[in-house]
């Protein structure tokens, strides 16, 4: 399943909602969102809406695409490739073709044959800019792994290299700042990858490939990649599946990646025709757009894919991967995020600290903290029902007072009551202690955690009289900023506004009136 079929399917459920209430505008942040998570083009939006009679909020989406920017500038400064830039560096793509030596090596002498400022074409550059060179090891931002960072030493001055981009075809942009002199068109530079940080993606993409592997192995062969995103310090990996694994899925997923790390195979990499690689079984994106020529890498007897990114010569350079979470992400679609190397040590060092914390705190050896959870929950269990025992006891002891002095409207008699801070499980206990009592209506009140909370009895007599409990609660919630509602005789509600209960029972004998005409 693709990215765009994820949009696609998105699209039609948002349609069908909206269509349900009778809208027949889509939302520009819609459009945008579909646009920029799951790369659904606007103009595929619109021609898909305009079938079903939906128009589409170009406004909003304008909107959307320029706060995204404003953002990423702000977030990024000038070192950060947007896309409304695209027409630019089309323009240039075909003067500036540069010869990627990354697979290879993380030095290379270059030479300095652009220098961007602002979308212009420039000289030269101190501070922040642009440049590109005609060949270069850094490693390019595509395919969910993360670009290269490292420096640019020249005669006289020194830049930080502080993101790469592949903006178009054979293009590739470094962003740079200058921090001793200026560079220059016609430069010679050193270009040095930040070698121990590409060393760390290199293990976390090289584990994607055994974890989607593994992920076959024990969930099913339905199982494909549905997006990645590759850093030094963690991995995470988008794929399709119909349910959340299990515990043991996940363990035994995991105990294989870790099984496929200590085997130490060798991780292949060769280019050959798109026919051959798929004859071998590869495994390819679907949503991906491939030339004749493929890059295939193999973990040796375990796995192929097609990947441009940068990998280990060994499984065993991984060292330990370790699973942190699994969640969903979107219908159909299930995501892990995992360390490796020394950041999985850390995590079980984390860990570790956690569980000795836990002992520490409650007195007991690390062995014996299951046995001492257990018998604290079994205390917990036994207190709740001791507290439930004593409030039932204590709603029974205040019944009597709760339906003294009742009040009469319309011939019925009812009263209405704010108990201050109590719960709805509380009041429903208090319910249950009088509704066999009740000769009338009774409301109670109460507030808890900034959340107001409603029960409303009406007793059976006044049931047959055409009083209806969820009816007059409906009308008391929407006076606290909730809603609610129930039987003729019990119904509860809750809302947002807990300072206005007095006023909704103040009004009670009113909504009582207008019931009984």
């Amino acid at each position: 399943q693709s990215t765009l079929d994820l949009g696609l399917n998105l699209l039609e459920d948002l349609l069908d909602r909206l269509e349900k209430d009778g809208k027949k505008v889509l939302p520009g942040e819609e459009v945008f969102k579909l646009y920029d998570t799951y790369g659904f083009p606007r103009e595929l939006t619109e021609e898909i809406a305009n079938e079903r009679h939906f128009e589409i909020d170009h406004e909003g989406f304008e909107k959307a695409l320029k706060k995204q920017r404003e953002m990423a500038r702000k977030a990024h400064g000038d070192n950060y490739y947007v896309k409304e830039d695209q027409a630019f560096y089309n323009s240039i793509a075909n003067e500036y073709p540069a010869e990627f030596l990354g697979y290879d090596t993380t030095t290379a002498e270059a030479k300095v044959i652009g220098l961007v400022k602002d979308n212009d074409l420039v000289e030269e550059i101190d501070g922040k800019g642009i440049v590109i060179l005609d060949k270069t090891p850094f490693y390019a931002e595509k395919g969910g792994q993360i670009a290269d960072i490292g420096n640019l030493t020249f005669l006289g001055g020194k830049a930080r290299v502080l993101d790469v981009q592949n903006p178009a075809e054979n293009l590739i942009i470094h962003f740079v700042e200058v921090i001793e002199g200026s560079l220059k068109t016609g430069m010679k530079v050193e270009a040095t990858v930040d070698n121990e940080r590409r060393l760390a993606i290199a293990r976390n993409h090289t584990a994607t490939h055994i974890i989607h592997k593994a992920l076959k192995e024990v969930l099913g062969e339905h199982v494909n990649q549905a997006g990645s995103l590759v850093e030094p310090d963690r991995l995470r990996f988008d794929f399709t599946h119909y349910e959340a694994p299990t515990k043991d899925e996940l363990r035994k997923i995991e105990i294989i990646a870790n099984q496929k790390v200590r085997e130490d195979l060798c991780v292949h990499v060769k280019v050959m025709d798109l026919d051959e690689a798929t004859a071998l079984g590869a495994t390819a994106l679907f949503e991906e757009k491939y030339g004749d020529k493929v890059r295939l890498v193999e973990v040796e007897g375990y796995s192929r894919e097609l990947c441009g990114g940068t990998h280990l010569n060994a499984t065993g350079e991984i060292g330990l991967i370790k699973i942190i979470s699994e969640g969903s992400v979107a219908a159909g679609v299930r995501r892990i995020e995992a360390v490796t190397g020394e950041n999985a040590y850390k995590e079980f060092v984390r860990l570790e600290d956690m569980v000795e914390g836990l002992a520490s705190s409650l007195k007991v050896g690390i062995g014996e903290l299951p046995q001492r959870i257990e018998k604290m929950e079994e205390e917990r269990n036994e207190l709740k029902k001791k507290i439930e025992s004593l409030e039932a006891k204590m709603a029974s002891m205040q019944s009597q007072e709760l339906l003294d002095n009742m009040n009469e409207v319309a011939g019925i008699p009812y009263k209405g009551v704010n108990l201050g801070e109590t719960d709805a499980r509380k009041l429903r206990t208090m319910g249950d202690a009088l509704k066999d009592k009740l000769n009338g209506i009774l409301v109670l009140g109460g507030s808890n955690e900034g959340k107001a909370v409603l029960l409303c009895l009406v007793s059976e007599n006044y049931v047959k009289q055409g009083i209806h409990a969820g009816k007059l609660i409906k009308e008391l919630a929407q006076i606290v900023g909730g809603s609610g509602g129930g039987r003729p005789d019990n119904a509860q509600a809750g809302g947002s506004e807990p300072e206005k209960l007095d006023e909704a029972i103040n009004k009670l004998p009113k909504f009582i009136e207008a019931m009984k005409k």
